[in-house]
Parts: structure tokens; sequence; C-alpha cells
């Protein structure tokens, strides 16, 4: 896959080492972006802080901690740390580049994978999940878009931002929900600081749901009760997926590696299906210089909303997004119309829409927005509160 090359006038950071070739994408917390290494001549990716939150200590810690759970791991399914400076006003972390994009765009483009091309990914995430376990090393946000494609088409794991490091000082509140929701295990959703290995087990049977299924997932808490939310899926992984998602952590596997053994006893046992390549192209989106590295979480959420929004009117399916119930007593609800409550929101208070949106879209907690915000957490507290009787009423 053919990847630009730098010109002079490119932006760069550490001194111009590493220019800057567009942005790969974004979040609450960093954006990463495509980059080249002029000393050594070849792309990576780097993942840089956002501006709000660079002076945060915390955030600083925890991004020390992805680098630090990312280095310890050399696996060949586990994306590797090439650099890192967390002494700069933006601190910075440099990985290897995938090529292939992640699994999360391969499943809007095509759909449901050939079960064959299931349990060859599946094999490849479980042996870069145990490497990491065995460095005592739990993710927690295993996901099709944290699983990367290398130019050789093998799958590689990214994105540790959130791991728990075992004997590591806790850098998660009690209490606090971290991840992404509907691929969190029960537990993490209500304490993400406790979670063990076994939250990445349910995890990855979620990951799997998705990828054989080639929708967005229901929520698999309720699959016992519900056997008909794994109707979708065929005999040979029905099985191993509601082992994986069982609502006890007890009940699931006990390790990454009986459920790589259930997956191993498949081979051989199914279809013979043709399979597209693994990798999707990747989609850069252009730098404007003068903005580069000063967008905040708010003005990068609402570009993200706004190509969301441009995406639905082309024709694309639905797109909804899925809410923790306590943020909005709702876990399902249409991007248009939480965008028109959060437009209203701002016409009534600026300062309590930016709470919405970098609570709902950024995932951010009430500390980490105070200080993006610069005010108190108990101001913080009170505007998301007001924000979110706002928004419950547009909603209904």
């Amino acid at each position: 896959m053919s990847l630009p090359v730098p010109t002079h006038d490119q932006p760069s950071i550490a001194n111009g080492r590493y220019a800057l070739l567009g942005r790969l994408g974004s979040g609450g917390m960093a954006q990463v972006f495509l980059g080249w290494d002029s000393l050594l001549e070849r792309h990576c990716a780097i993942k840089v802080i956002a501006e709000g939150l660079s002076r945060k200590r915390s955030i600083r810690r925890r991004f020390a901690r992805e680098a630090q759970a990312m280095d310890c791991v050399d696996h060949p399914n586990v994306v590797k740390v090439l650099a890192v400076d967390l002494e700069v006003k933006r601190p910075y972390l440099v990985m290897e580049i995938a090529e292939g994009g992640s699994l999360e765009p391969w499943v809007e483009m095509y759909g449901a994978m050939p079960q064959g091309m299931v349990l060859d990914v599946a094999l490849q995430i479980c042996d870069g999940v145990i490497a990491a376990h065995d460095h005592g090393i739990v993710h927690r946000d295993l996901k099709p878009g944290n699983v990367l494609v290398d130019a050789g088409g093998g799958c590689v794991v990214s994105d540790f931002g959130i791991a728990q490091i075992a004997d590591a000082t806790h850098l998660t509140s009690t209490g606090v929900a971290m991840g992404t929701w509907l691929f969190m295990p029960p537990e993490q959703r209500l304490n993400a600081k406790e979670v063990d290995h076994r939250g990445d087990i349910f995890n990855l049977g979620v990951t799997l749901f998705v990828l054989l299924t080639g929708g967005p997932p229901p929520d698999l808490c309720l699959a016992a009760q519900k056997p008909e939310l794994l109707a979708a899926i065929e005999a040979p992984f029905r099985d191993i997926v509601a082992r994986c998602v069982r609502f006890l952590p007890e009940d699931r596997y006990p390790t990454t590696r009986a459920l790589k053994a259930d997956l191993v006893d498949l081979i051989g046992r199914l279809p013979a299906e043709a399979m597209p390549p693994l990798s999707t192209p990747i989609q850069l989106e252009a730098l404007d210089r003068p903005m580069l590295l000063d967008l905040n979480p708010m003005r990068q959420i609402l570009m993200d909303r706004a190509r969301a929004k441009s995406t639905l009117r082309r024709g694309a399916r639905p797109l909804r997004v899925q809410l923790d119930v306590a943020l909005l007593s709702t876990t399902d609800v249409d991007l248009l119309d939480l965008d028109s409550a959060l437009r209203r929101l701002r016409r009534h208070d600026a300062d309590l829409a930016e709470v919405a949106l970098l609570r709902t879209f950024g995932g951010l907690s009430v500390q980490e927005i105070a200080d993006a915000m610069g005010v108190t957490r108990r101001t913080a507290t009170t505007r998301w509160k007001h924000a979110r009787e706002f928004l419950q009423e547009a909603l209904a």
C-alpha cells in the first residue's frame, strides 16, 4: 500500500525529525498522525496528547503507562513503540505504522467476515492478548478499531491507553467506567479499576460478534438471558462467543489460552470461502498548518460530528450511538437527534454544551473536563448535571 511522502513545507515535531503527513484519527484525549521519520527514513504513527489536556498530570501519567505497556510486550501481534517523549509541552508516542488500517473500516466496507478469516484473525488477536496478559497487562478496550493490519496482512493489537498494569499505581478512580460501552463486561461498567484479564475475554467475544455478523453489537451482557442475541452467529462460533460474554467473570474462559484452544479446534472444520484482502486503505485527514496540534478536544469532537452527519446525508446506513445509561438514561440514541439536542443546548448555554460534548462523545471524566476547562470539579459536576437534564428532556 502506497503511503504519502513528505514535502519540505509539512509541519513537524522533535526538532524536525518527524514530519506530520496527515491525521489518522482522534479522540477526546489524543490525536494520531501519519508521520515520516527523517532520520530512519520510514513511516510511523505518532500519537499526541490533545492540547487542552497536555498540562494534566494524570493524563501524562496515563500516556506514560500506555508507552510502558506497549514497550514491555515484544510480540508480532502487538504494535511496537519506536520512541516516546514525555518532557515536551505536547508529549508524543511514536509507533510502527500499520499500513492496512484497522478491522473497523474492513467491516464497514465488506460486512461480515468469512468464518475462516475470522478464525485466522481471532487466533492472532489471542496471541497478542496472551502476550500482554503474560506481562500482567489488561487492555480493557479490545475492539475492531483497536486491531490494526500490518503490511504483511497480520493483525496487531494497539491502543493501550486505558490498559491496566499489574502492580502499577492505579490511575483509574474507583467507580469509574472506562472503555467502549457495548464492548465492556458488566464489572468494567461499574468499576474499571478492578477489571482483570477476563474482562478482555468479554471484549474479544463482542469483537468476534462484530466480525461474524458485520453489524454493531447488541448489549451482550444479556446474552445468557436472551440467547436470541447470538442467533446471527453460525454454530461453530456461537458457543465460543456465548462463553466469552458470560455475565460473571468466573463463567467465562479462565484464560485467553483456553479461548485460543477452542478456536484452534475449529481449524479444518469451517467451510472454504473466498477471502478478500484484510487490509483497507488508510484514510488521512489533511492538516491545516496553523491549526496543527492546536485542536482542543471540543473542536475535534465537533469536527468528528460534522463528518458523521455528512456521511449520513450521503445515504449511508443510519448511525446510532450507544451511551452509558448513567450519562443520559438511554442506551440507544440517533446521532442526528443527539446532535440537534446538543445544538439547542449550545444556544442555551455554551459552557453546558461543551461539558456535554466532552462527556458523551469525548468520554472524559468530570475531573478531566474540569482540568480541560480550567474550572473546579464542583463547577464541572454542576454543569454536567444541568446539561444532562437538558439533554434528557430534549431526547424524551
